[in-house]
């Protein structure tokens, strides 16, 4: 298996009027593709008999020679902090995957009509909204 690089970057940062800002930026190698073909006995002529298992698997590409696209994932947190009465109040926004980027995570592997069709796609942009109350 080949060096495959991924990094992975996070980090706050307080801004005026006590706003709260993080990040984290992932990039991660993409899946590794194969492509395997089941032969059946009955496929098999000139053996002189019946493969063993019955069934035989080949590898028609070369292991760890192709991957998928790279996932890009950017997720950004926006918080506010409030005091109330006595009470912190804590308004928060998270937005993940900011690129919206629709990476392959699992594909179907088989080779036939169906090779490479995503099974699993990285999940679409996302906002968050939530409230901490601390009393």
């Amino acid at each position: 298996m080949p060096w495959l690089t991924q990094a992975k970057v996070l980090g706050t940062l307080t801004l005026p009027w006590d706003i709260n800002l993080g990040a984290s930026l992932q990039s991660t190698p993409g899946n590794e593709i194969t492509a395997a073909y089941t032969v059946t006995s009955a496929q098999v002529t000139g053996l002189g008999r019946p493969l063993t298992n019955g069934t035989f698997t080949v590898p028609l590409i070369q292991p760890a020679s192709m991957f998928g696209d790279r996932v890009l994932q950017l997720d950004v947190r926006v918080a506010k902090a409030f005091k109330v009465q006595g009470s912190r109040i804590r308004a928060m926004l998270d937005m993940g995957n900011l690129t919206n980027s629709s990476t392959v995570l699992l594909q179907n592997n088989t080779y036939g009509a169906n090779w490479l069709r995503p099974a699993y796609i990285i999940p679409g942009r996302i906002f968050k909204p939530s409230i901490e109350v601390t009393f």
